[in-house]
C-alpha cells in the first residue's frame, strides 16, 4: 500500500483554475499555478476524488424514458426501480439530494422527455417489473406523461426493443403522496435478448485499489471545521472581480456518509514515484476553461476538467489541438462532442439558483446518470437553471463515470482527505502519478490563495494557517526535487 511517512524533498502541485488565461488573478497568462508542499500542508488543502476505470468505454444497454409534468421539481422526487414501488428490489434517483432535500430547485420539470440509464438493472429485468415513482412532497399536483424502457445491443444504433407502460398514461401525481406507473418486463425477454442487454462486469482492471474508512468522531469535527458545513439559503457564488466561485461544503447529512482515503495502490505506480508528473499535458486533457461569472467552479472541476479527461482516456480521444476562444467567457473551439458540459451537472445540483454546488453531488451525478457533452448542452452564463434537452439526457448515459467493481452504482463512489503531513502529500502524488486528476478548494476572495503568488504564480506562504474555501480547483500534476525550481516552475 502506498502510504509513506518519509520526509519529502521540496516540491509543488500544479493546479488549474476555471477563470481562463490572462486574468488579473495570475501573473503568467497560462491559467494555472503552483502550490508548494509546505503551503499545501499549512493550508490543510482538502482533496476530493471519485473512482474511474478508464480501461474501457462504458456501454449502456437499457434506459428508462419518461416525461414529468410538475411545476416544482424540488417537491416531486422521481425514482426508477424494479419490483414493488412500495418495497423495491432496486431503485435509483433522478435528482440529487441531501437526505430528503432535493437540490432540483423550485422550478418546473422540462417539457421534454428525460432519461435514466438503468443498465445495472438488466440482470433482473426478467425477474421484476420496472416502475417509475414520484413522491410528491407538496400540494401541487402533476402528471407522469409517458414512461417506457428502451433496450440496445449498441447504443450507437436504434433500440432493438421498446416496452411501453402497462399503466394507462397519463398518471396523476397526487398531492402529498407517491404515484407510480409500471412496465411489464418480468418474463418479457428471451435468452438472446438478455445476452444483448446484460452489460459486462465492471471489474477494475486498472489495478487501482483504494483503502478508505469513515472519519473518526474527532476527525469529523476537525474536517467540518476545515471544509465547512452547508447552510441553506446562503449564496456560495462569491464574485471576485466579476468572476464566479461557487464552492459549497457538504451538509450535515452528507458528512455522515463521506469516506476518507487512507492508502492507495496502482499497478501503474511501482517503485519510487517520478519526480514530476503532469496529467494536463496529456492529449486527453481539455484546454483551460472559463466559467465567467457563474458559480459553477465545482461543475468545471468535476465535469469539464476531470470527467472530460477521464472520458477522453476511455475513448482514446485526442483533445491536444482543442483551443478555447470566442466571445467572453468563450468555449472550446472544436471537439464539442467530446468535452463534457459543466452546465449538465451544475443545473441539476444548484437548487435552482446560481449559488454554487457541491463536490459529492457532482461526482454522484456523473456516476449515477452520466454527463452530456458541450455539443448537446452548451455552457451558458445567462442561464443557470434550465434542465437538459432530450438529446442531452439521451447522450449522458454514454459518458457515465465507471465505478469499478460494481454492477450496481450507489452514491458512495467517492472520497476525500486533507493534506496535513508528508504522508498525505505522498498519497496525493500517488493518485496523480496513477493518472487521476482530483479536485481541491481554495480561497479566491481578497487575502486568499492568489494573493500569495510570486511573479511565477507559485504560492509559498510558509506556515500561515488555513484560509476559508470558496472556489473549487483541479490538481493535475506535481514537481519535486531536481525537477522543481520555485523561481522557474
Amino acid at each position: 500500500w502506498i502510504k509513506d511517512a518519509t520526509a519529502l524533498p521540496a516540491g509543488a502541485f500544479k493546479i488549474v483554475n476555471s477563470w481562463g488565461k490572462g486574468g488579473s488573478w495570475e501573473n503568467i497568462a497560462d491559467g494555472y499555478y503552483w502550490v508548494t508542499y509546505q503551503t499545501m500542508k499549512s493550508q490543510q488543502m482538502p482533496i476530493y476524488y471519485f473512482y474511474n476505470n478508464s480501461n474501457a468505454a462504458y456501454r449502456p444497454t437499457v434506459i428508462a424514458v419518461f416525461n414529468i409534468n410538475h411545476s416544482n421539481r424540488s417537491q416531486a422526487w422521481v425514482t426508477v426501480g424494479l419490483g414493488d414501488p412500495a418495497n423495491p428490489f432496486m431503485q435509483k434517483d433522478l435528482q440529487s439530494r441531501w437526505g430528503t432535500t432535493l437540490q432540483s430547485g423550485a422550478l418546473p420539470f422540462p417539457s421534454n422527455s428525460m432519461v435514466v440509464d438503468i443498465s445495472e438493472f438488466a440482470h433482473y429485468l426478467n425477474d421484476y417489473n420496472v416502475f417509475i415513482k414520484v413522491n410528491n412532497q407538496g400540494t401541487t399536483t402533476g402528471t407522469i406523461q409517458n414512461f417506457s424502457v428502451e433496450c440496445y445491443s449498441s447504443y450507437e444504433e436504434a433500440a432493438f426493443r421498446t416496452i411501453n407502460s402497462a399503466t394507462a398514461m397519463p398518471v396523476t401525481i397526487a398531492a402529498s403522496t407517491s404515484s407510480s406507473a409500471i412496465i411489464n418486463t418480468q418474463g418479457a425477454f428471451n435468452t438472446t435478448e438478455l445476452g444483448l442487454i446484460i452489460p459486462p462486469p465492471r471489474f477494475d482492471m486498472s489495478g487501482n485499489s483504494f483503502v478508505e474508512r469513515s472519519p473518526t468522531a474527532e476527525e469529523l469535527i476537525s474536517d467540518k471545521e476545515r471544509i465547512g458545513v452547508y447552510k441553506p439559503g446562503v449564496n456560495y457564488n462569491r464574485k471576485v472581480n466579476g468572476m464566479g466561485t461557487g464552492f459549497q461544503p457538504p451538509d450535515q447529512e452528507a458528512w455522515k456518509t463521506l469516506k476518507k482515503l487512507q492508502a492507495f495502490s496502482s499497478v501503474n505506480v511501482s517503485g519510487p514515484l517520478p519526480t514530476s508528473f503532469d496529467n494536463s499535458t496529456s492529449s486527453y486533457f481539455p484546454p483551460i476553461g472559463n466559467q465567467g461569472g457563474e458559480g459553477s467552479c465545482t461543475a468545471f472541476s468535476i465535469g469539464y476538467y476531470i470527467h472530460t479527461y477521464n472520458e477522453a482516456r476511455e475513448h482514446n480521444w485526442d483533445l491536444s489541438t482543442t483551443t478555447w476562444g470566442g466571445t467572453w467567457p468563450g468555449q472550446p473551439q472544436s471537439n464539442l462532442n467530446k468535452i463534457m458540459s459543466p452546465d449538465f451537472i451544475y443545473h441539476q445540483i444548484n437548487s435552482g439558483t446560481d449559488s454554487g454546488s457541491n463536490w459529492s453531488m457532482a461526482g454522484s451525478l456523473a456516476i449515477r446518470l452520466g454527463v452530456a457533452t458541450w455539443n448537446t448542452m452548451p455552457y451558458n452564463t445567462a442561464n443557470s437553471t434550465s434542465w437538459p434537452s432530450e438529446a442531452a439526457w439521451r447522450e449522458a448515459p454514454r459518458y457515465r463515470a465507471s465505478a469499478p467493481g460494481n454492477n450496481y452504482w450507489d452514491y458512495s463512489q467517492d472520497g476525500y482527505f486533507i493534506i496535513k503531513t508528508d504522508a498525505d502529500i505522498y498519497l496525493l502524488k500517488s493518485l496523480i502519478a496513477a493518472g487521476y486528476c482530483v479536485s481541491t478548494g481554495v480561497q479566491a476572495a481578497s487575502g486568499g490563495m492568489y494573493d500569495l503568488f510570486s511573479g511565477e504564480d507559485v504560492a509559498d506562504n510558509g506556515t500561515t494557517g488555513p484560509m476559508s474555501i470558496d472556489h473549487a480547483q483541479t490538481i493535475v500534476g506535481y514537481k519535486e526535487g531536481t525537477a522543481w525550481n520555485i523561481n522557474n516552475p
